[in-house]
């Protein structure tokens, strides 16, 4: 028997009265439509992702990426988008944000930072991808003022960052680096010698944090190097695939 700790972490979701979710581990398989993976297999995977929360496939909404800022707001009308095909996917999108119940979000990453938010007592859910681009765009700011704009104020987010590629192995050219630290700062970037080092889940932390989030967990397990063998673009190259993060409430 498979226990549900070896195919989703952390537990935060998977203990709470209302909520299921969390970031699906390697036996899983990969998640995202946009792979050159045959569409069959990553059905197979969908189904077997929604067989471990209890829910139905159908129930996933599901975008098409795009490393920007956009988050979009969805409904029951929209369950099951980008949930078994990438054809009906919502395009050009790198978040999703619901408060109905019942509609379970999806955003895929392999290196990039996924982010699970929630809000209590509102029950606001989020599922956002952050890579470098979207941090810098402001994709941070952009999942905050959808929270507020839907009720629910800062300090009752609750967020959860996914396993991503840490600062020991996410190493950028100068003129990245340099940029990133215009914006967020030195402890944005840790240098060895020459070589240059972005800090993505800690600023992430940081910019939340300023942001006046005050309820921030972390799956502090590196992407690229963490023996669990997570998906990475940077380990694996052309072929990766990726992880899901998904969060929706019980009906």
């Amino acid at each position: 028997m498979v226990l549900l700790e070896e195919l989703l972490v952390p537990d935060t979701l998977a203990s709470h009265p209302f909520l299921k979710g969390g970031y699906s581990l390697p036996l899983l398989g990969n998640q995202s439509f946009f792979r050159p993976i045959p569409e069959s297999l990553t059905q197979v995977n969908r189904h077997l992702l929604a067989k471990a929360l209890e829910i139905s496939p159908h129930q996933f909404v599901s975008p098409r990426l795009a490393h920007g800022k956009r988050i979009l707001e969805v409904k029951k009308k929209d369950m099951g988008r980008g949930a078994l095909s990438g054809c009906d996917a919502p395009s050009q999108v790198d978040g999703l944000i619901t408060k109905e119940r019942g509609v379970f979000l999806l955003t895929t990453a392999a290196d990039c930072l996924p982010i699970l938010a929630f809000s209590e007592p509102e029950l606001i859910c989020a599922s956002v991808h952050c890579g470098r681009r979207g941090l810098e765009l402001g994709i941070l700011e952009e999942m905050v003022a959808a929270f507020e704009r839907l009720g629910a104020p800062p300090s009752h987010l609750r967020v959860i960052l996914g396993p991503c590629i840490r600062v020991c192995c996410y190493e950028v050219d100068y003129q990245v680096a340099r940029s990133f630290q215009e914006k967020f700062g030195t402890e944005g970037v840790r240098r060895q010698g020459n070589r240059f080092f972005l800090d993505l889940a800690g600023t992430a932390r940081r910019v939340l944090q300023k942001l006046g989030v005050k309820h921030i967990e972390e799956v502090k397990e590196c992407t690229y190097c963490h023996p669990r063998g997570y998906f990475s673009y940077r380990k694996d190259g052309d072929w990766f695939q990726t992880l899901a993060a998904v969060i929706g409430v019980k009906e």
